[in-house]
């Protein structure tokens, strides 16, 4: 009697441990799975949605994007910049370029997540740093289909 319940306990902790382990083993996969999904970003087109604005940006290549955006009262400005563009992993992009008037932006796009935070430096004849002024923006990223 005694044999039979050492070896049902046993049993019981054998099945626990393989339930764990093969739970274990599913949400690691998902979780690779997740991480080696590959996001492209060049080639597509984009809008970019902050608080104060809009912006229609096409990633030409991984040199080139053209903008385009419409402010508040109307006004069209757009540009085609030489960019520097840097693929940080399978779902998150670093991009910088500079303005033919200095103005300045570093972006961080996060595809999986639908986001980009944005880095801003432009001149500012007041600012004790140099002349400029800088500041961040967050907004959200969708693709244009």
């Amino acid at each position: 009697m005694k044999t039979s319940k050492i070896i049902i306990g046993i049993c019981a902790v054998v099945l626990a441990f393989t339930s764990c382990t093969e739970t274990n083993k599913s949400e690691q996969q998902t979780v690779k799975e997740v991480a080696s999904q590959d996001y492209k970003l060049i080639g597509k087109t984009a809008v970019l949605t902050y608080p104060e604005l809009k912006v229609e940006v096409v990633y030409i290549d991984e040199n080139t994007l053209h903008w385009s955006q419409v402010d508040e009262k109307g006004n069209k400005t757009e540009g085609t910049e030489k960019v520097s563009y840097k693929k940080l992993n399978g779902h998150l992009f670093f991009l910088n370029w500079i303005e033919a008037d200095g103005f300045t932006v570093s972006q961080v796009i996060d595809l999986k997540e639908s986001k980009v935070i944005a880095y801003l430096s432009f001149s500012d004849a007041k600012s004790e740093r140099g002349g400029r002024t800088s500041d961040f923006t967050e907004g959200t990223f969708e693709f244009i289909k």
